[in-house]
This record gives structure tokens, C-alpha cells and sequence, in this order.
């Protein structure tokens, strides 16, 4: 039972109370206590109408569903809520003008997007890619799921004074699919805010960091091609850049000023892409804080098909390996989406994947053979090796991302021998290293990784909305989306011979309050194979990924420096992590310490029974919200034909008075 607490959402015992909360669009409420209200991003709290034993029809009243004239995608434009079918949660549609619409789960976390079109006599057919995961989960989904919608647009006629809702009846995925338009919404009132990255700050990194002068668009990839080796889901791809890109590619990851870099005890590394929440700071929220060449790439897999529009990558890590250098054995764990894509530039090396290994029970156990050199998974025979050649792309995902460790070794040479190394599964394709080798020297390489790191949070959707609708825009124009983003930027002065100052990315974040547990080690946990090693000048940087180091810095020496805050991804380990000078004593887990955990996995456990039900509940919950608001607009009508009545009431005992002392002044004037 302690394994879930301390995996399921892949964090130290210091982060993981922050992820155990109720997801947004509700009201905050206990487990035991009954949903009562709902609410969306985009609309207020309904009230949820008392239980009935009658039927909707009964509940509703005078209702008639009459078709629509005339529809358009402007006419749909705003919030709907959706009751999906039985297995994805139902939610918030929002649809746009320009024919993009986007879905927010209601209990769950993660987003769709897609493309929808509506006839004018009301026909409607929508295909929307969702990728959707619990809050607490230690396994989010290997696919992103397809839905493909076909209704009916209708309205709903409410009451004898005509109220009008615009309403949907149709199938998804072959079962039954309902939704409603809110009404009050206005896009001038309503619509949040839009978001974008920072313009200046991308002028002011391309200046330092410039975009590649070249790379062709992609078509999309047959990955079934690319398969190597017995193990699913290991795929290589020989010259999936140019040489020419190459050249551009180590030109500007050479020319990146040191700041920008952490020298860790194995590697040099970069991180690129996203940023704390500035509303709960606990989660990971899209940015875009990226240079152009880094959105260049990504945007290659995208038009590849690698990623799809709700799993944009959005954290890129460049690792530059010296002789001698690698990175140990290990699984990335549930904070990415289960797929990974790694470019190899300058020179070969061996990575190695080894056997299957389920999850830990005790996550502790992991840390004795994850990120070494010299551990227990380091010192086995891999399952199987691969040659990552220049220029060459590999993949990996489901299974092998979840349960197979994968490492490069720190070795100067690397043997290429079946007995040493494994099966060699792309011996076949390789180009620039003999098929016959039984040694590879290894030299400086170059390898960047793209993956998306998942946030744990729904606080910030217009982030993920920004970055799938450009995606979605770039796919439908083939012939300039593999260019950067903005073609004006290739064309800015290139920076002079003395690099600048790379420019400042943000403040930091103030951090959260947060109850520690007693004699919880102060500082984030280090990683056992990386001492931290100062450049002459070290920069201040926000916590990062598992494998980077946390220095401490002092006061002093930080008003000293004038640090400049550069994107890297805050520090938050995954399940597998190792930590560095974690060997506690035995007296370090106290009966104190044990009858609390003990207590947090009750409360764990509570909130995981519990957290099956809402789901059932949400749906009837959305289904009531639909006939509250009609309820509610039948209700006014009903207030509105009796105001009317008595209007006419007064109106007409008016009109007598004034006849009557009509006649009855006449009466006077006449005697």
C-alpha cells in the first residue's frame, strides 16, 4: 500500500501531498461528501437538482426539440458541456469560429483538440484527439485516443415564451453522444484571456541562440518500417536529419553560452520548454520558453506523426557527452508521456536496453540499481543494444518507455560483441559504422531528446490550447510548416562575436508552504552518479529533472552574480530516480514516521475507492446539469407568462377606470 503513495504520481514524500487534490472543476469538498454543485472552466456553478424517481421527459416539462436554419461554426461558437460515452470522461467542448475546437475533462486532467464541421441545415461531424489521465496515476496512457463525433444540431424549445437552447444528439465512436451550449456566454464577456509565449523573450533568445537558416518539413512516418529488434515498440531511423542540418544543429548547440548549461559529472545538459504553475506551483505547464531551433525539431516529429496534437512536445533536453561520458541505466517514469525521440549529431554511440523489471513495491528499492554505472542492471547483459549513428533518430514507447531500462555507458570504447552487448538490432541499417565492427570508439556526440512532460494540474489550459491549435494549424499547411515559427526570425542579424547575455526568462516563483514530515532531509535528493561540478561562474537555475543536481547557493552569492533565470524544467523526480546520499540510518524511519504514513495510506486508499465513483457520478451529474438548465429557462418562462397575465390584468382594470370616469364625467357635462 505505501507503493502508491509514494508512485503514483512519482514524486519525494515532500511533493506528493500537493497532487491529492480534488481536480478543479469541482468544489473542494471531502470524499465522504456528496457532489452537490459543478462547475466548468468556462461557466459558473449550477446547482445539482435534488434526486427524482421520474423521468427527464416528466422533469422537463413543455420542451420540443425543432431543427435549426441557417447553422454555421460561428453560431456554435462558445462552451458546451458533452456527456461522452461510457469510458472517456465527459467534459467542456469549446468550440471556435475557424472551425478548431478544444475539450477539457471534467474530472479527469489532460486535453483534446480537433477540427469540426457543421452544415447549415444543422448536420455535424467532429474528429477530436484526447489524451486523458487520471490526477494521481503512476501509468498514463501509451495512445492517444481518436474520437470521431456525428450529431445532429438542434435547439431545444423551452416553455410557452420560447427560450431557445442549441443542443446536439448524435454517436461517438458508435455509442450515444449528448451536448448543450451554455447560453449567457459572450466571447467579449466570457472568453479567458489568450496566451502566448512571450514575444520579446523569443526575439531576445533568437539573438543569442539563433534558429536553424534550414530544415525541411517532414511527411509523416511509416513507423512500421523503422521497427528493429523482438522487443515492441523500438523504432530506428537512419539520416533523419541532413548533414547540412547537422552542421547548423552542433553550430548553434556548440555556440550556446554556458549559463544556459548544467555540467553535470557524466554530461552537459540543457532543458527547454516548460515551467512551474504560477497558480499552484506544484505542476508543469507548457510555455514554449524554447529557442527556435528547438520548436524546428519538434515541429519534425509532429509533421512525422511521432506525436500527436494533444501530446505536443513541449520539453526538449540536449545532452553533450565528452570520452568517457554517458548516463546509467533507467526508466523516465509517469511524468512523460510514454514516448520518447532522441537525435544523435557528431559521432556513434551504443545504447543498451535491458530485461523487463515490473515496478518496484518499494520505490526505495529502485534507487540500489537505477543510475549506475556499476549497479546491478549495469553489470547484466542487455536484451538488446542499438548503434545510434549521426544524424539517425530513435523511438521508443509503451512497453519498452514502462519496464525496460535504457542507458549509454561511460565507457571509452564500446564492445559490439553479442556476449557484451546483446542482440545489436540495427546492425542491418547502419551506415557510417561497419557491419562488421566488434568495437565503436566513442567521442564527443551530441543527442537531444524531445519528450511531453505531463502536468498534474488543470490550472493553466490556455497553455496546452495554444500550442495544440498552432499544431493544428502547422499540420494543415504542409508546404511551410517544417520552417521555424515565425519566418521573419531567420532573417534577424545574427549575434556579434561576443555572445550576450541570454535574456531574463522570469522570476522565480515564490515557493509554496509546504509540511515536512519529521526528519525529512531539507534539500531535494541528489542523484548517487552526479557530484556536482561548478563552472567558474554558476548559474542560479530553478530545481531540474531527475538526473540534474540540486546546488545550494547562498544569499550572498546570489545578490553577488545577478543571476539570470534561465527555462529549465523545475526539479521533480519521477519513480526510478535515484537519490544521492539517501543511505539513511536505521533509526531514520521513527514510530512516528511509520504511524504517519500509515495514516496517509488510509487517507490514499479512501480517495482511490472513492475516486471510481465520482466518475458515475459526474455523469449524472452533467445529465442533471443539462435538465437544470432547462428547467431553469421553463422556470422563467413560466415567471414571464405570468408577469404577462398580470400586465394584462392591470392593463384591462386600468382601461375600465378611465371608461368609467369617462361616462362619468360626460354624465355631469350633459345635466
Amino acid at each position: 500500500m505505501r507503493r502508491r503513495f509514494f508512485a503514483c504520481v512519482g514524486l519525494s514524500t515532500l511533493h506528493c501531498r500537493h497532487y491529492f487534490v480534488t481536480a478543479p472543476s469541482f468544489q473542494q469538498r471531502s470524499s465522504n461528501t456528496r457532489i452537490s454543485e459543478f462547475s466548468t472552466p468556462s461557466f459558473g456553478t449550477v446547482p445539482h437538482p435534488a434526486s427524482s424517481t421520474s423521468s427527464p421527459q416528466d422533469q422537463l416539462g413543455n420542451v420540443k426539440i425543432q431543427p435549426v436554419q441557417n447553422v454555421t461554426s460561428a453560431l456554435l461558437h462558445g462552451p458546451w458541456v458533452c456527456i461522452m460515452p461510457q469510458g472517456i470522461p465527459s467534459g467542456e467542448l469549446m468550440f471556435l469560429p475557424c472551425g478548431t475546437v478544444f475539450f477539457r475533462p471534467g474530472t479527469d486532467l489532460g486535453q483534446g483538440a480537433g477540427t469540426f464541421n457543421v452544415t447549415s441545415s444543422g448536420v455535424f461531424n467532429m474528429t477530436l484527439e484526447a489524451y486523458c489521465y487520471s490526477q494521481t496515476t503512476q501509468s498514463p496512457p501509451n495512445e492517444v485516443v481518436t474520437l470521431r463525433i456525428n450529431a445532429v444540431v438542434q435547439q431545444a424549445v423551452i416553455g410557452s415564451h420560447n427560450a431557445v437552447i442549441l443542443t446536439m444528439q448524435g454517436k461517438c465512436n458508435g455509442q450515444d453522444f449528448q451536448a448543450a451550449k451554455m447560453d449567457g456566454w459572450t466571447p467579449e464577456t466570457q472568453t479567458p484571456k489568450p496566451w502566448a509565449p512571450d514575444a520579446h523573450i523569443s526575439t531576445e533568445l533568437n539573438k543569442v541562440i539563433p534558429p536553424l537558416p534550414v530544415f525541411a518539413p517532414r511527411k509523416k512516418l511509416d513507423l512500421s518500417k523503422y521497427k528493429v529488434g523482438d522487443l515492441k515498440n523500438i523504432y530506428y531511423v537512419p539520416n533523419w536529419i541532413s548533414s547540412e542540418e547537422e552542421t547548423a544543429m552542433l553550430k548553434v548547440c556548440k555556440g550556446t553560452p554556458d549559463v544556459a548549461k548544467s555540467k553535470l559529472s557524466k554530461r552537459l545538459v540543457q532543458e527547454w520548454g516548460c515551467t512551474m504553475c504560477s497558480v499552484c506551483n506544484t505542476s508543469f505547464v507548457a510555455e514554449g520558453n524554447m529557442p527556435t531551433w528547438c520548436t524546428q525539431v519538434c515541429d519534425g516529429l509532429l509533421q512525422n506523426g511521432i506525436f500527436q496534437v494533444p501530446t505536443f512536445p513541449n520539453n526538449v533536453r540536449i545532452h553533450e557527452y565528452d570520452v568517457g561520458e554517458g548516463i546509467a541505466p533507467h526508466v523516465d517514469g509517469p511524468i512523460y508521456v510514454p514516448i520518447v525521440a532522441i537525435v544523435s549529431m557528431a559521432n556513434s554511440c551504443l545504447m543498451s536496453f535491458y530485461k523487463r523489471r515490473e515496478p518496484y513495491k518499494n520505490p526505495m528499492d529502485h534507487y540500489d540499481d537505477t543510475f549506475k554505472f556499476d549497479g546491478e542492471i549495469a553489470r547484466e547483459v542487455p536484451a538488446c543494444s542499438i548503434v545510434l549513428e549521426p544524424r539517425s533518430l530513435l523511438i521508443f514507447t509503451h512497453d519498452v518507455y514502462w519496464y525496460h531500462p535504457h542507458g549509454i555507458s561511460d565507457k571509452t570504447v564500446d564492445s559490439l560483441k553479442e556476449e557484451h552487448c546483446g542482440p545489436l538490432i540495427n546492425r542491418h541499417l547502419l551506415t557510417s559504422v561497419s557491419k562488421e565492427a566488434t568495437e565503436l570508439a566513442r567521442h564527443y556526440r551530441v543527442g537531444v531528446t524531445v519528450r511531453n512532460l505531463l502536468p498534474r494540474c488543470n490550472h493553466l489550459p490556455t497553455h496546452a490550447e495554444y500550442f495544440m491549435k498552432r499544431a493544428i494549424e502547422m499540420l494543415k499547411s504542409p508546404e511551410v510548416n517544417g520552417t521555424c515559427e515565425s519566418a521573419a526570425l531567420l532573417t534577424k542579424s545574427r549575434p556579434p562575436s561576443s555572445t550576450p547575455a541570454l535574456p531574463q526568462i522570469r522570476k522565480a516563483a515564490p515557493a509554496m508552504p509546504a509540511k515536512k514530515l519529521p526528519e525529512t532531509p531539507s534539500h531535494p535528493p541528489r542523484q548517487p552518479e552526479m557530484p556536482a561540478k561548478k563552472l567558474p561562474v554558476t548559474p542560479v537555475h530553478p530545481p531540474h529533472q531527475p538526473e540534474m543536481p540540486f546546488t545550494q547557493v547562498s544569499h550572498e552569492s546570489m545578490h553577488q552574480q545577478q543571476p539570470v533565470m534561465v527555462p529549465m524544467v523545475p526539479w521533480i523526480p519521477p519513480p526510478g530516480t535515484p537519490y544521492a546520499n539517501m543511505s539513511l540510518p536505521p533509526t531514520q524511519f521513527s514510530p512516528e514516521i511509520e504511524r504517519r504514513l500509515t495514516e496517509i495510506d488510509k487517507k490514499v486508499d479512501a480517495l482511490t475507492k472513492n475516486f471510481a465513483s465520482f466518475q458515475d457520478e459526474v455523469r449524472g451529474v452533467m445529465q442533471a446539469l443539462l435538465q437544470s438548465h432547462i428547467r431553469h429557462k421553463e422556470d422563467q418562462g413560466q415567471i414571464m407568462d405570468q408577469l404577462s397575465k398580470v400586465i394584462t390584468d392591470v392593463d384591462n382594470n386600468l382601461r375600465v377606470l378611465v371608461e368609467d370616469n369617462l361616462h362619468q364625467n360626460l354624465s355631469e357635462k350633459q345635466k
